[in-house]
């Protein structure tokens, strides 16, 4: 399953997208840390995938990776971009990714 991810398909920086026996969680990380700390301005995208039971029991889950022209077991992102192969998926760029939700691992 191919999904382009939109700033309005999110509510409170949340996403949950359900495909065959599986969900996938998206979470927008964006916050900014003030004061004396080198932690500065988080921008990023987090991807969950969780395997179901037909009673909806979570049998599995994995973090998946968020590194635009990467894959793993559950997901992968894709742009035609060529400057942002390599870079992390944020909200910023999100727009112009492919992510691709595999339904086998």
């Amino acid at each position: 399953m191919n999904i382009v991810l939109k700033p309005e398909m999110f509510t409170n920086n949340k996403l949950s997208v359900s495909y065959g026996d599986r969900e996938a969680l998206f979470t927008i990380v964006d916050e900014e840390f003030f004061g004396r700390n080198r932690l500065g301005k988080i921008n990023r995208m987090v991807i969950l995938v969780r395997k179901l039971s037909t009673t909806g029991q979570v049998l599995d889950e994995r973090q998946c990776t968020t590194i635009i022209g990467m894959g793993d077991g559950f997901a992968g992102i894709k742009s035609d971009n060529p400057m942002l192969r390599g870079k992390l998926m944020n909200k910023d760029n999100m727009e112009e990714c492919v992510v691709e939700l595999y339904e086998d691992e």
